[in-house]
């Protein structure tokens, strides 16, 4: 008898500025959102604040007899540092920082969609291009999103806009839980 040992695969999505290991996170929370003090990258031109925020995974891999059972950790979170979250402001403006959690809200929705297509997928001995197929389609999708909602909020400048988005994503966050 051949005793299997699990085979641990580690995926690290890196930042422009800092490993992960060395910068604050901000884990998406319904009960926490963000406050203009969570705004301390590098000052930044051409609008009044970003949010750089990033859904990460590691995962397990233990093969038994070439079937594959592979165990995710994810997690959508927020970069207080990074050079992409700064902010002009200081806490006067509430309808832009609304602006700026939706899209860590957005990200919270594809990591939900992320991990919905992880546990229905099956994975075969090609999983870890299978794992970065389905990340990578799920990240255009959600940077596509991020785009649309800017475009047509006008970067919050549009308030019937920038409130559809609010009840959008709140529809879609709702109908579909919390699954990671």
């Amino acid at each position: 008898m051949q005793i299997l040992k699990p085979v641990v695969f580690l995926f690290l999505i890196i930042s422009p500025t800092l490993t992960k290991a060395q910068q604050e996170v901000i884990r998406w929370d319904e009960k926490r959102p963000l406050v203009w003090s969570d705004f301390k990258g590098k000052l930044g031109f051409g609008w009044s604040a970003s949010t750089y925020s990033q859904i990460d995974y590691t995962y397990k891999v233990l093969n038994l007899d070439c079937e594959y059972i592979v165990t995710f950790d994810i997690n959508n979170d927020f970069y207080p540092k990074n050079s992409m979250s700064w902010s002009h402001y200081n806490g006067d403006d509430d309808y832009l920082l609304h602006h700026e959690q939706l899209h860590f809200d957005i990200t919270e929705l594809f990591t939900r969609k992320f991990a919905t297509a992880l546990h229905s997928a099956v994975f075969t001995d090609n999983f870890k291009s299978e794992i970065a197929e389905i990340y990578n389609k799920n990240w255009a999708e959600c940077e596509a999103m991020q785009s649309k909602y800017d475009a047509e909020s006008e970067h919050s400048r549009n308030s019937k806009m920038q409130y559809r988005w609010q009840l959008f994503i709140y529809l879609q966050l709702k109908a579909l839980p919390r699954n990671y």
